[in-house]
């Protein structure tokens, strides 16, 4: 669970906060995000034991928006909460943006979009927002469908990463395929047909938590901080009162200290600015929807811990990372007694060691 000690919506600059994330050596990151994973309740903090086990115990009910939860018993302090560790994508990972990937039909037309906002054709056609505000940027994919009139719900600020070490990777896993079966058996006893969430072990965006952005206004908001940018591309002037929505919160991001051993805020709307070479704790609870006479499900995401960052020389990265090995050249071999053979044994041996 998040739990901070003020109410205020201060953050800490970018620059203060990525100065303080803590770079790690290989075995110290890997031990930071394996201790990372848990299962969680309001009512009863961290539980112990298997995580599959406990899944398939849990009761599927419907909770305060509207969604069905996993509830280890009655009341919505009861309902799951699940923190993966992962490593953020190198290329879509972040719907960050002031108002996530908020698109109207217009927005097709360049010279209807708003002052800051800019849709960019790639290849395969995808289409992607641009914003721009106060010298920043955000770009996130988009899909055609996104550009519908009254697409709001599909409106969602969200954070994807794999999982970031090999013991994480398969305990999310584990922890997926027990949701999955959990709500396909629910469907079952709700008479409902099943959509498997499309983004687990097997696809391109396994680890994906979202929020809306857009909240109707007499739902309650998720739980976090009130956006800094209050709407500054006038998103909710555009669709109109009568749609009526409201902004949502955006989720709380603290930033771990280990030296000082605190945990302090920044914003949400900067995390991609970190790269993607920190160590997320994402806080998720898994909820279904039913829609068509079907139930389908995701992750809900709660709130986001920076726990770390690898250290440059462990880093993907292009810069130059080799090591000198011993080389051979065709003078010396020539110049080296022909009746030596302990030299050219000598020389070949140093050869066959060097190969990695």
């Amino acid at each position: 669970m998040s739990d901070t000690a003020s109410d205020s919506d201060y953050t800490v600059p970018l620059d203060q906060a990525d100065g303080r994330i803590k770079s790690l050596s290989q075995d110290d990151y890997t031990k930071i995000v394996n201790a990372a994973t848990s299962i969680s309740t309001q009512a009863s903090g961290e539980i112990d034991g298997n995580a599959p086990s406990l899944i398939s115990r849990c009761n599927v009910e419907i909770g305060p928006d509207g969604s069905f939860g996993m509830f280890t018993s009655t009341g919505i302090s009861n309902r799951i909460e699940i923190a993966f560790s992962v490593q953020p994508r190198s290329y879509g990972a972040y719907k960050n943006g002031p108002d996530g990937n908020a698109v109207l039909p217009r927005y097709l037309d360049a010279a209807q979009c708003p002052s800051g906002i800019t849709i960019a054709t790639r290849e395969a056609g995808q289409l992607i927002k641009e914003a721009t505000l106060n010298g920043k940027q955000w770009d996130c994919l988009t899909w055609r469908n996104n550009y519908e009139k009254n697409k709001e719900r599909t409106w969602e600020w969200s954070v994807s990463g794999t999982p970031a070490s090999v013991a994480s990777w398969t305990w999310a896993t584990s922890v997926f395929k027990a949701i999955e079966a959990k709500f396909k058996a629910a469907a079952v006893d709700f008479r409902l047909g099943f959509t498997p969430n499309p983004n687990g072990p097997d696809g391109q965006m396994f680890i994906f938590a979202r929020r809306s952005v857009l909240v109707e206004n007499a739902a309650p908001l998720d739980e976090g901080r009130g956006s800094e940018y209050l709407d500054p591309f006038d998103i909710l002037r555009a669709i109109g009162p009568e749609r009526d929505f409201k902004f949502n919160r955006i989720p709380e991001v603290l930033v771990i200290d280990h030296d000082q051993k605190v945990e302090f805020p920044m914003s949400f709307h900067d995390l991609h600015l970190l790269g993607n070479n920190v160590a997320l704790q994402l806080f998720v609870t898994p909820r279904a929807f039913k829609h068509l006479g079907k139930l389908s499900w995701d992750f809900r995401l709660i709130c986001i811990k920076v726990l770390a960052k690898k250290q440059a020389a462990i880093a993907v990265s292009p810069s130059k990372s080799v090591r000198k090995r011993k080389g051979i050249f065709l003078d010396d071999i020539t110049s080296d007694s022909a009746g030596s053979p302990s030299k050219k044994q000598g020389t070949a041996a140093s050869s066959s060691s060097s190969q990695v």
